[in-house]
């Protein structure tokens, strides 16, 4: 027990010094890979926010993606986060499964976003997997799906989510759109977090960056180290390729987009969410025609 403690400890000061610092707002990403046990520490306790990774509402259809015997470990850590009174949400990967349809005639996806309100959770943010001629492309494995397949899926999606038949936020991205109607709005479709400056995602290793397309190469705007931010004024600087005073489609995919109808959206771009840049800040939905 004295050795888990001290693995932990790293993890508990980390949380600790953010609220010293005045922080917020604090979350936590999972595998959920852990001891339920380390839910009950009273640092733990001090997040805002906890977000689990969970790809599917079965061990069948999560494990084939998150490994054998993970669901049960998932599930087992977030009814305990719940049952703790977190605020517990679930990052969700759109793979090839998940859009398929159950014995009912019902969309994976959906059976997943109801199972995981059923549990408790107050949000769920999809990520796809769409191969983008970029870094995550070598781990995503075979699971990808094709562009056609996920309009329907989304069309399908969208129209239960505007008849609000969930109880709980869902972030869905749109991924594509037709060089027609990206043409119609630029403003909206041209999002892009890299030109609206409204994140930035600091790595262990120093690295600065703004798009999580970018994570696992040494791409960023700046490195962290000796207590101070360096801006990065050579070729790995992650701005360099981007038109910064013009709304595009995704700059990163648009690189290896193999589509020849349709233009790659930034992954972050998911209508009428209620993220606070999102819906406050940014005010993105007035952007809409």
């Amino acid at each position: 027990m004295y050795g888990l403690e001290q693995k932990r400890e790293p993890l508990f000061k980390i949380i600790e010094k953010a609220k010293t610092l005045g922080y917020e707002y604090i979350r936590m990403d999972s595998n959920a890979q852990f001891e339920t046990e380390l839910l009950d520490h009273p640092s733990m306790k001090k997040l805002d926010e906890i977000t689990f990774s969970l790809d599917g509402p079965s061990e069948e259809i999560n494990d084939i993606v998150r490994g054998k015997g993970s669901f049960k470990n998932i599930v087992l850590n977030i009814r305990h986060a719940i049952e703790l009174n977190y605020n517990v949400n679930i990052t969700c990967c759109i793979h090839k499964m998940l859009v398929e349809r159950n014995i009912q005639n019902e969309l994976y996806i959906v059976e997943m976003i109801k199972f995981v309100q059923n549990l408790g959770v107050k949000k769920i943010n999809f990520h796809d997997l769409f191969k983008g001629g970029i870094p995550r492309d070598f781990y995503t494995g075979h699971h990808d799906i094709t562009i056609e397949k996920w309009f329907d899926v989304w069309k399908e999606l969208q129209r239960k989510i505007e008849n609000q038949e969930f109880r709980i936020s869902i972030r869905v991205p749109q991924s594509f759109v037709s060089q027609d109607e990206f043409d119609l709005n630029p403003q909206y479709y041209g999002y892009c977090s890299a030109k609206t400056a409204d994140r930035i995602l600091v790595h262990p290793n120093g690295i600065m960056r703004v798009c999580s397309l970018m994570i696992g190469t040494p791409y960023g705007v700046a490195r962290y180290y000796d207590n101070k931010i360096v801006w990065d004024d050579g070729y790995t600087n992650e701005l360099g390729a981007h038109d910064m005073g013009k709304c595009t489609a995704c700059t990163n995919q648009a690189k290896a987009n193999k589509s020849n109808k349709f233009l790659p959206l930034c992954v972050s771009f998911k209508p009428k969410q209620n993220e606070f840049i999102w819906k406050y800040k940014l005010k993105w939905e007035t952007q809409r025609k």
